[in-house]
Order: C-alpha cells, then sequence, then structure tokens
C-alpha cells in the first residue's frame, strides 16, 4: 500500500493530549453543506478486499448552526454502506468532534482540525478485530465544488497505509 502522502508532523491521535485541535467555525464549516456525489477506491487490507466506492453525501446544519449533520449512503463493491454523523466544535475549549453511527451498528468518535486550509480527521477505528490508528485529510478544490478525501490507517502511527481514496462532487441544485 503507498505510504502518506500527509505532512508527518500532523497529530494522529485523539485531541486527549494536552494539545488543543484547531477551532473552525461555522463559516468553515459551511463549506461542506450540500450535496455530493462520491467515487473512489478502497485499496485491499484491514477494512477488506479492494472495490470501488460509490455514494451521495449529504451535508446540512442543525437548526441553530452549531451541529452539521452528515449522511453518507453507498456502495463499497457489492456491500452497503452508509453512516449519519454529527459534527460540532466547543467554544469553551476549541475542540470539534464527529460522532459517528454506522450501518452496522458500531460507533466512533473523531478529532477534527482545520490546519492549512485542509480538514484533518484523527481517531481509532476497529478494523479486522483489532484497534487502529486512523487519519483522514480532506481538500476542497474548483471553488468548493469538488473534494477529495484520503483515508490511512497505521497500527503504530509511525508507518500509515491508505485504505480508500475518494473523490466528490457537489450537485449542482436544479
Amino acid at each position: 500500500m503507498p505510504h502518506s502522502r500527509i505532512d508527518p508532523h500532523i497529530r494522529t491521535s485523539p485531541a486527549k493530549s494536552s494539545q488543543r485541535a484547531l477551532n473552525p467555525d461555522a463559516a468553515a464549516l459551511n463549506t461542506f453543506v450540500g450535496d455530493w456525489h462520491v467515487e473512489g477506491e478502497q485499496l485491499e487490507g484491514p477494512v477488506g478486499p479492494a472495490a470501488s466506492i460509490t455514494a451521495t453525501q449529504r451535508y446540512e446544519w442543525l437548526q441553530g448552526r452549531r451541529l452539521l449533520i452528515h449522511r453518507f449512503d453507498g456502495q463499497v463493491g457489492a456491500s452497503p454502506a452508509s453512516c449519519i454523523e454529527i459534527i460540532g466544535c466547543d467554544r469553551d475549549t476549541g475542540l470539534c468532534r464527529v460522532h459517528t453511527f454506522y450501518n452496522n451498528g458500531l460507533t466512533n468518535v473523531w478529532d477534527v482540525e482545520l490546519h492549512a486550509g485542509r480538514w484533518h480527521l484523527y481517531g481509532d477505528w476497529n478494523m479486522a478485530g483489532r484497534a487502529m490508528k486512523v487519519r483522514c485529510t480532506i481538500a476542497f478544490h474548483d471553488e468548493g465544488k469538488a473534494m477529495r478525501s484520503h483515508w490511512e490507517h497505521s497500527s503504530n502511527g509511525l508507518r500509515w497505509h491508505t485504505f480508500w481514496d475518494l473523490r466528490a462532487k457537489k450537485a449542482i441544485p436544479h
């Protein structure tokens, strides 16, 4: 599997450490809002066999614009994949978290930071019966109408391997 293209100095563990996550505000999170068409690849590894990924995503504000709701519905190969996420930032601590609920009943909590114009998610994920460190870098381009998500896993936080590479285009409202 390819090695990381992410800056190795970026934090690779949840914000339980003394290091404080950057606090993106509502205006920054607003970049995600809308409907997206997703395509990509899953590389063979602890998540599963190599497979194509197709999905739709929707990001929308919960009334009050303090929490962003994300729905992901799609296919990884022939298997359905979906989740609902609640994304929010604590104004007092500056920590931003993503609470994820998967269609298989599992849940996860990710830390999220905005660094140098890119979004970074960090956390631990149970893969193939063992906890793995996971990180994702999301970059927007084409004036916010496209995004790329690069997902990686590591058993030790030092050597990273890609498992998902996703490209998304924002749906044009009719």
